[in-house]
C-alpha cells in the first residue's frame, strides 16, 4: 500500500491517506516518529502494525473516557468496545490492559453497584440487575452487602406512608403492588405490613 496523503488535522492529530482509500488517524508525534512520509510503500506486516497501534491507542481511550463516567462491568465494556466498532482481537487486548491496570474489576463493581441500589431495590432485582451486566457470580463481600429484604420493605413503606398502622385497604394493596413491582417476594410483603400493624 502507498501512502497518497499526510494531513495535518484539529487537536495534534495526524491522517495517513492509503491509496487504497483506507486510512489511520494518529496522534501528531505518533505519526512522526513512525518516520512515514507520502510516496511511502507499506507492505502488509507493517501496515498490520500500523493498524493493530492506532486501534488499541483508540479503543484504550475509548474504554478510559467510558470508565472516567463511572465503573462498569467487563460486559459492558466489551458491549461498548464492539458497538464502536473494535474488532475482537482489539477489544480483548484493551480487556487484558484494564484489568492489568485495576480500571476494570468486577467484584469491585459489583460492590458498589449493591451499595448504590440497597436502598430500594430486593436482593432479586440486584442480583438480576448484575446478570444483565454479565456478572453472574458476585464475590463474597459483595454478597454480605446484599440488603436483608424485609429490612428494606421495612424502609420504603414506613417512607412512603409514615403511619402504616393507619393505612385503608386501597393504600395498603397499592404498596403491595408497588413493592412486588421492586422484585419483593410477597411473603415478604405481607409479613412486615403484618408487624407494621395493619
Amino acid at each position: 500500500m502507498e501512502i497518497i496523503e499526510i494531513k495535518r488535522m484539529e487537536n495534534q492529530k495526524t491522517e495517513i491517506v492509503f491509496d487504497s482509500g483506507e486510512s489511520f488517524i494518529l496522534p501528531r508525534k505518533d505519526a512522526a516518529a513512525t518516520g512515514l512520509g507520502v510516496g511511502d510503500e507499506l507492505t502488509e506486516e507493517a501496515w498490520m502494525a500500523l493498524y493493530r497501534k492506532t486501534a488499541n491507542a483508540g479503543a484504550r481511550a475509548y474504554a478510559l473516557n467510558l470508565l472516567k463516567v463511572r465503573d462498569r462491568s467487563e460486559k459492558e465494556v466489551r458491549d461498548k468496545l464492539r458497538q464502536h466498532g473494535y474488532d475482537g482481537e482489539t477489544t480483548e487486548d484493551v480487556i487484558v490492559w484494564l484489568y492489568g491496570y485495576h480500571y476494570l474489576d468486577d467484584n469491585r463493581f459489583a460492590g458498589n453497584f449493591i451499595r448504590y441500589h440497597s436502598g430500594g431495590k430486593s436482593r432479586r432485582e440486584i442480583l438480576y440487575r448484575l446478570r444483565q451486566k454479565g456478572i453472574d457470580t458476585i464475590g463474597d463481600e459483595a454478597e454480605e452487602e446484599l440488603p436483608d429484604d424485609r429490612e428494606t420493605i421495612r424502609k420504603l413503606v414506613v417512607k412512603r406512608c409514615p403511619t402504616p398502622e393507619n393505612m385503608d385497604e386501597k393504600e395498603r394493596n397499592r404498596i403491595i403492588s408497588w413493592l412486588a413491582r421492586k422484585g419483593f417476594g410477597t411473603s415478604d410483603i405481607f409479613t412486615v405490613l403484618r408487624e407494621l400493624g395493619k
